[in-house]
């Protein structure tokens, strides 16, 4: 129960961390007079998809450990963990295809979220190492 604790305190500082992203975003698309409603559409949708995606994650990474350690059967968790990850891969480009295909999203704004996901996720870990020293 600790770790799916964990996981949602993580997720909520990497949803902050996706909302500064966001705000920066729409700054940048201010200053360059390219600011409409595909860009808040686009920016929703990835920030959903990339904290959503992360919640779900953590939440299956801690479940298939705590599965783990109750059967030492490593081989079945790392299936289940790929199984994961594909459905999430498969269900995001999904909704960025379809958001694409009826044009109801700016594409690059839409990606942004997704794509600065892996550098906040290492700036939290080591904001969160630093607290713990």
């Amino acid at each position: 129960m600790d770790s799916r604790l964990a996981a949602l305190k993580e997720t909520a500082i990497v949803a902050i961390c996706e909302l500064a992203v966001c705000v920066l975003t729409v700054i940048i698309y201010a200053l360059i007079d390219r600011l409409n409603q595909s860009v808040w559409i686009g920016l929703l949708a990835g920030a959903v998809l990339s904290v959503l995606n992360y919640f779900i994650m953590a939440f299956t990474a801690s479940r298939i450990a705590d599965r783990a350690q109750a059967n030492t059967d490593m081989g079945n968790a790392q299936g289940a963990m790929r199984l994961s990850y594909i459905v999430r891969l498969l269900v995001i480009f999904g909704v960025l295809a379809a958001l694409a295909k009826f044009r109801l999203a700016d594409p690059v704004a839409a990606v942004i979220p997704l794509l600065l996901m892996q550098p906040i996720i290492v700036f939290t870990q080591y904001i969160c190492q630093r607290k713990v020293k």
